[in-house]
């Protein structure tokens, strides 16, 4: 009897959406506790400490029917092969958190327009694990593309650490949203991965196309066309990048952003690719 009971109980508080909310703010709440000091100054100085906030999609976000894939999956799952990929389909795309930074340093609470005019149509790389679910809500018509693996163990070495790129801004911006830290090692990225599964599991299937790198079968071209309803390509195989790229018809202005030459410029698509 007593078990009936508490089961009774816990289907009634988890259909109360009350309690749900509050079960977002706990968790929010714990997500703000976890950042370090360093972060929260970080993100407090370049007007971004927003993006701490827990997060619910409302009516107050400016919309766009603009479609725009979204590369959910974090670093070391595949995303810089996939997005190559994607672009090779024909979708304009962006695997470069300088610019991913500088966007957010354009948009606000309620406005990620900015994600929409810079071009790409396609986005993936930190701090994409972190901002998806905003940019889900400011692009309705979205698609998500989700690169895992089975065991995720990222650990950033000194070398991701030191010197004078360590302290460049845009880094610490994407670094501090995505794990809660400037050099997050194993127990931080850990942590981090565990939270976007779980939250990209929540994403509506016929939405989500998951892109498993310790499954070879997953990494197919031609189920990625399908998905976005491309052209099936002649190539099976993700190809192998290395590259942090951006492919976009506009033109991004931004304390971060890199600048096109006059030549470039003229190009109606225009191609920046750099080597991490």
């Amino acid at each position: 009897m007593r078990l009936s009971v508490l089961f009774v109980a816990a289907v009634v508080a988890a259909a109360d959406p009350a309690r749900r909310a509050l079960g977002k703010r706990k968790q929010g709440a714990k997500a703000l506790a976890a950042m370090t000091k360093e972060c929260r100054a970080v993100l407090s100085e370049n007007n971004l400490d927003w993006l701490l906030e827990p997060f619910t999609c409302s009516a107050r976000m400016r919309t766009s029917q603009t479609r725009l894939v979204l590369g959910t999956g974090l670093g070391a799952t595949g995303t810089r092969s996939v997005a190559a990929a994607v672009d090779a389909l024909g979708i304009p795309t962006c695997h470069r958190f300088v610019t991913t930074a500088d966007l957010l340093l354009n948009s606000s609470r309620y406005d990620f327009s900015a994600f929409e005019r810079a071009g790409a149509r396609a986005y993936f790389d930190t701090p994409l694990a972190h901002i998806w679910p905003r940019l889900a809500c400011a692009f309705p018509r979205y698609r998500v593309v989700h690169t895992t693996r089975t065991k995720y163990g990222r650990n950033f070495g000194a070398h991701h650490c030191e010197g004078p790129a360590y302290h460049e801004p845009q880094k610490s911006i994407v670094r501090c949203l995505e794990y809660g830290t400037r050099c997050p090692q194993l127990a931080e990225s850990q942590a981090a991965f565990r939270r976007n599964e779980a939250a990209v599991a929540r994403v509506p299937a016929d939405r989500r196309l998951v892109l498993d790198i310790n499954r070879p079968e997953s990494m197919d071209a031609r189920a990625l066309a399908r998905y976005l309803g491309r052209p099936v390509p002649a190539f099976r195989a993700m190809p192998i990048s290395a590259l942090n790229f951006c492919s976009y018809g506009g033109v991004l202005r931004g304390p971060f952003g890199f600048r096109l030459s006059a030549d470039e410029l003229k190009h109606p698509s225009v191609r920046s690719t750099d080597h991490k």
